[in-house]
């Protein structure tokens, strides 16, 4: 399996890219690398000899193209497989690309402070009952989000929602995912805000 990841330093694309370069996956690169997060994410990723850092000209060789968010950065040669997750209100989808709409996702390098997190443009209080109701875990995330793609047909939309937003819905949408904490959220903020005061100054 070869991937090619667009704003692939972008927090959530960063998370994806070291999950898939753990498991040993060929993955290539594209980014405008445009704020200091994304250089010093870049930094992390050292000389892994199973991720090329690629210009749009290069794009053509990949089995599966996973695009973070709103990047500009979509090869207009590549045929293979287009993957679009997606983070705001609006369900534009688009011909040939599987749209995959995240809930609110929280983890190391997402933009926060030590009382909250921005999502979408929006501070959202980690007391809140939004988020405890509807955010996950990045790791949960990604673990799943590569589990899809070894499904060869996946639906043109997935809507991803956490397991307790599953139980608190009388409404089951047709083609939603529910993720399961598989640790307490709790723990998981703990130790995401005990990262966040360690490396403050590059958040």
């Amino acid at each position: 399996m070869s991937i090619l990841i667009a704003n692939c330093f972008h927090w959530v694309g960063f998370h994806l890219l070291n999950e898939l370069l753990d498991r040993g996956i060929e993955v290539a690169g594209i980014d405008a690398l445009d704020t200091d997060r994304k250089e010093h994410l870049s930094m992390f990723i050292g000389r892994n000899s199973s991720f090329s850092f690629i210009d749009n000209s290069e794009a053509s060789n990949y089995e599966t193209f996973i695009i973070i968010d709103n990047s500009d950065d979509i090869p207009s040669n590549f045929t293979s497989r287009k993957i679009k997750i997606g983070f705001g209100e609006s369900r534009e989808e688009k011909e040939n690309i599987v749209h995959v709409h995240a809930p609110i996702l929280y983890g190391e390098w997402m933009p926060m402070n030590e009382k909250g997190c921005l999502h979408q443009e929006r501070f959202i209080d980690f007391d809140s009952e939004e988020f405890q109701s509807e955010a996950i875990y990045i790791g949960d995330f990604v673990k799943a989000f590569i589990q899809w793609l070894k499904v060869d047909n996946l639906p043109g939309h997935i809507e991803v929602r956490t397991k307790k937003n599953n139980e608190d819905q009388a409404l089951k949408l047709e083609n939603s995912i529910y993720i399961r904490d598989n640790v307490p959220k709790e723990e998981n903020l703990k130790r995401v805000l005990a990262h966040y005061r360690r490396y403050k100054e590059f958040y």
